[in-house]
């Protein structure tokens, strides 16, 4: 077996592993391995691999990987789940939500919840409310705004 079938087994080797710990860091050594496998085929010798793995490495480390994290590796997710997707959504007030009492229910997406209000004023049953945040099984809603007619 020849130096260059190393370095693309090692090549290999690295790109599964990258599959079991994202971060496109043993991907920046993978491309390294293939660049030296190159330099191997070529012909010359251990030296010239050794630092054209460490030049491409460091390259691929310090260059290409920032953008591949920042553009494909979210640390954040920007979709909301559960009860806060619920948020911002509007809901209809099934029974009038009054200030300052628990009596209040509000139906959104086809679920009954108990509903807050957030202002002074008594919310009748069949507005609509903007949901505001969600406290375990109770809903803080406001008054929707009134659409516009142009």
């Amino acid at each position: 077996m020849e130096g260059w079938h190393l370095w693309v087994i090692a090549a290999i080797v690295l790109l599964v592993a990258e599959v079991l710990v994202p971060g496109f860091l043993l991907a920046s050594f993978a491309v390294a391995c293939f660049g030296s496998s190159l330099v191997s085929f070529l012909g010359l010798g251990a030296k010239a691999q050794i630092l054209t793995f460490s030049i491409v490495s460091l390259i691929f480390f310090f260059a290409v990987r920032p953008f591949v994290v920042k553009n494909f590796y979210s640390r954040s997710s920007k979709s909301r789940t559960n009860t806060d997707a619920l948020v911002g959504k509007i809901a209809l007030v099934t029974e009038k939500i009054e200030p300052g009492q628990n009596s209040g229910r509000v139906k959104v997406e086809g679920e009954d919840w108990s509903g807050i209000s957030s202002g002074e004023n008594p919310i009748e049953a069949g507005s609509k409310v903007t949901i505001i945040s969600v406290d375990g099984t109770r809903l803080l809603v406001k008054p929707a705004a009134a659409e516009r007619k142009e």
